[in-house]
């Protein structure tokens, strides 16, 4: 009974002792399995931390190229629209030429028909003119002599005139030691004078012996002063002017600068 006592004991301290024993050796292996659980997550995380910092580049990068993209894509707008601005100011710059060509071409071309109808309606137009002068004795008296002063109307133009008035006056100086007669005559329309034709007119002169006398010593005594006013074909107011003066040889000589043809 004893003995058998004895061998539990010894059995329960031998247990004792094998535990006793164990346990450091439990520790170190717990230590170790940390260690290595450790190490297997840094591992683990080294991995990670490596493809973060690689997949941040690779985004990084690929933002740069979507930045350079971008850039690429703004300054090749900026170059298009530069492009278009100058093609629409060149067609603005060809559309302002042209219109301002075309403009002084219509100017010029306005002018040369102005100039060309012009010249035409000169060339064209009717010419009133004085001819074929004539001063002729009527009769005379103790008194005075009576003339004849007349003068051809003649139309040197193409075209007919038109309404056409005469006025023909004598006209005397006023001085006191000389008769004054009053020999004007109204105005005479005798209405159109066709190309080539003409128009005799005439005015009765009375001459003192007074007259005879100063016309004789070279004085401008006597004259005819003629105004004709008539329409071309063209519908333009037109005037022939000049004054007759009567010389010592009882002829009518135009005067001088007062012959005016509009």
């Amino acid at each position: 009974m004893g003995r058998m006592i004895l061998s539990i004991c010894a059995v329960v301290v031998a247990l004792g002792l094998a535990g006793l024993q164990s346990a450091p050796n439990d520790a170190q292996a717990d230590q170790r399995n940390h260690q290595a659980a450790q190490e297997a997550r840094q591992s683990q995380e080294a991995p990670t931390s490596q493809s973060e910092e690689e997949s941040a580049a690779r985004e990084k990068a690929a933002q740069s190229e979507r930045d350079a993209r971008d850039l690429a894509a703004q300054e090749s707008m900026a170059v298009s629209a530069d492009g278009q601005l100058t093609e629409v100011a060149i067609q603005t710059w060809l559309v302002g030429w042209s219109v301002f060509l075309g403009g002084f071409a219509l100017i010029i071309s306005g002018v040369t028909l102005w100039i060309t109808v012009t010249t035409t309606r000169t060339q064209l137009r009717a010419y009133l003119d004085i001819s074929e002068v004539d001063f002729t004795r009527l009769n005379d008296t103790l008194a005075c002599e009576d003339f004849c002063a007349s003068f051809k109307l003649k139309n040197f133009g193409e075209t007919p005139a038109f309404h056409v008035v005469i006025d023909g006056r004598t006209q005397r100086p006023w001085r006191d030691d000389v008769d004054v007669i009053d020999d004007r005559k109204a105005d005479l329309p005798i209405g159109g004078i066709t190309r080539g034709d003409s128009f005799t007119y005439q005015v009765n002169v009375k001459m003192t012996r007074q007259d005879h006398q100063r016309i004789a010593g070279g004085e401008k005594v006597i004259w005819l002063d003629v105004d004709v006013r008539y329409r071309d074909a063209f519908g333009k107011e037109r005037a022939t002017k000049g004054i007759l003066d009567l010389s010592s040889d009882l002829e009518l000589h135009i005067r001088e600068g007062s012959h005016v043809l509009t």
